[in-house]
């Protein structure tokens, strides 16, 4: 599980971070509602599949109120619906986002 900084604004005005759980396999990531969403073979959010080979990823603890939990993961931006082409996450833990950044740049490496 990891969160994901949504596009959408709270009452309050600052970004919402929602609870998602991330999968990665075959040099893409994809993430969903929930586990069990995944496990029904459910297609991800936003029907897509980012080719982490094509990304960058940095740590950025800014996210998390200079905790060492944040980091994001840079695409190129194919279309204007893509944003600004940047995934904002935050783990539960320092190891989890540690164990996050490196199979994520495993597999950037490996292609």
């Amino acid at each position: 599980w990891l969160h994901k900084r949504g596009g959408g604004r709270s009452f309050g005005g600052r970004k919402t971070w929602k609870r998602r759980f991330f999968v990665l396999q075959e040099g893409h990531l994809q993430y969903y509602r929930t586990q069990a969403e995944y496990l029904s073979g459910a297609d991800p959010l936003k029907n897509r599949a980012i080719p982490v080979t094509d990304c960058m990823v940095a740590a950025d603890d800014s996210l998390n109120m200079g905790t060492s939990m944040g980091f994001k993961l840079s695409m190129p931006v194919t279309d204007a619906s893509d944003g600004d082409g940047t995934l904002y996450l935050r783990a539960e833990s320092p190891a989890q986002r540690r164990e996050w950044l490196q199979a994520l740049n495993f597999t950037r490496g490996s292609a």
